[in-house]
């Protein structure tokens, strides 16, 4: 069976950290065990109660501590055999029928009565660091209080969190981020109205046109809205050329992008099946999902059932083209890289993650929804959710590795890979732009040979990056 083991775990144990007479590991070592244990007895509290889903949760926690912990393994439903661990009797998926809210309640409030101490034990562990100059360790270990209380003023405070503006807290990078990408929609414009598209006429409604520059914006519900998606589309392009430090114009006047959004799903598949070339399969496939392309005008079309869903997809959609089109006009990148650029250009312009471009299957459906797992519950339609999905999963030492994420197909990609994907696009901007931008401009690839462009150009392995990706993760989330 498969050890869990956080990252904090694995940067800070493996190596004894002296400062004078502070031995820091040893000290994480006695916390980790301590907190472990006091996990694994909520998690027997939970299973006693019915209430598995909080039970894995506390398990799980208390191997990312404390790898093979004896009572975690077993609670999980382990038994050892000749020295090793094999699954016996699995722990339940879902709580039991007849768990109690009551019980619920009661355990609840022995859990956070522990996590309160526990907060209070790093307090002092990341305080004795700062004091012998490990100030690395001390972050790492701020960071770790926020797992036990989430809104801890000291600990926010030495990480250099900030409000967010959402009832939560990010760092400076984060914050800046998102203020430009708000300036940037702010400027963008909305560009001319002007006579309607005759393809309206097709669709049974009239289609309302705004153009100006390299974006022409149309739509069936009114000029306004027109208007509003021509900003969009002008933003997303403006902030993808910004970030990728593209000198001449990769969508322009010329040669404009049509996005166009549509009120009623009759008008959605009248524009499929009038003003496309797809056939058969394809256009079944088409009309399943909540976009399309287009060839006559070039550009990209939505079905809009929310306004921010549709503003999300086109914005995602236009980004991707001047990516595309950055990296020599090659062939459409890898869905990572899709994934992470267009999440990195939507996050910042409209603080939504909300097109989904992954997690196909057989239905191919792209739509707005909220996702879970047991251990972590957030709504990955927002950037937040994504970077809690991550944090979560790096906590637990259950992110993707990049090698396994750089070659995973677009049906395979689920909400974890779509999070790290943003993940890592936040900190390659971050902390390696002008390597990033030497990688992004060179000709796609795919699979094996785009992530070995992508590791030269960084000049680290696959290995090194995740690990130097998990610390920044830790530190920034």
């Amino acid at each position: 069976m498969r050890t869990l083991t956080t990252a904090l775990f694995l940067l800070l144990l493996t190596a004894a950290v002296l400062a004078g007479d502070f031995d820091f590991a040893a000290e994480r070592a006695k916390a980790n065990t301590w907190l472990a244990g006091e996990h694994a007895d909520v998690g027997k509290d939970y299973a006693k109660a019915g209430l598995n889903v909080s039970a894995r949760a506390q398990f799980e926690r208390a191997l990312s501590l404390v790898p093979e912990h004896a009572d975690a393994m077993k609670g999980l439903g382990n038994k050892k055999v000749d020295g090793r661990w094999v699954s016996d009797k699995p722990l339940p998926k879902d709580d039991a029928a007849g768990a109690k809210a009551a019980d619920a309640d009661k355990i609840d409030k022995a859990r956070d009565k522990f996590y309160g101490k526990a907060a209070e034990r790093l307090r002092k562990l990341a305080e004795n660091a700062e004091g012998a100059g490990l100030f690395t360790e001390a972050n790492l270990t701020w960071s770790e209080v926020l797992y036990y209380v989430a809104n801890d003023a000291t600990a926010l405070g030495k990480l250099g969190r900030k409000p967010d503006g959402k009832g939560g807290f990010a760092a400076p990078f984060i914050n800046a981020g998102r203020e430009h990408g708000r300036k940037v929609l702010s400027e963008a414009s909305e560009g001319v109205e002007g006579a309607l598209d005759p393809q309206g006429e097709g669709l049974g409604a009239k289609l309302y046109v705004h153009s100006g520059g390299a974006i022409i914006a149309r739509a069936t519900e009114s000029a306004k809205r027109a208007a509003r998606i021509h900003k969009v589309g002008a933003g997303a392009s403006a902030l993808a050329h910004e970030l990728l430090g593209a000198e001449l114009p990769l969508i322009s006047e010329r040669d404009p992008y049509t996005l166009t959004t549509l009120q009623k799903p009759e008008q959605y598949t009248a524009m499929v099946e009038k003003y496309t070339d797809l056939k058969g399969e394809e256009k079944a496939l088409a009309l399943k999902l909540m976009g399309e392309g287009q060839k006559s005008p070039w550009g990209y079309f939505v079905k809009e059932v929310y306004a921010e869903t549709a503003e999300d997809m086109l914005a995602n959609t236009t980004s991707l083209v001047v990516l595309q089109r950055f990296r020599a006009f090659g062939p459409r990148n890898d869905p990572w890289i899709e994934t992470g650029f267009s999440y990195l250009v939507t996050a910042r312009l409209l603080g939504t993650t909300l097109c989904v471009r992954y997690r196909l299957e057989e239905e191919a459906v792209t739509q707005a929804r909220k996702a879970s797992s047991p251990t972590i519950k957030f709504d990955t339609r927002t950037p937040e959710g994504q970077r809690a999905h991550v944090l979560g999963a790096v906590r637990l030492g259950k992110d993707i590795p990049l090698r396994v994420l750089a070659s995973t197909e677009l049906n395979d990609m689920k909400v974890g890979h779509a999070a790290k994907s943003l993940s890592l696009f936040e900190f390659f901007f971050d902390v390696h732009r002008d390597a990033t931008l030497k990688w992004l401009a060179k000709k796609a690839v795919s699979k094996a040979a785009e992530l070995e462009q992508c590791c030269e150009a960084l000049g680290k392995t696959p290995e090194e990056l995740d690990a130097e990706w998990r610390r920044w993760v830790l530190l920034s989330y």
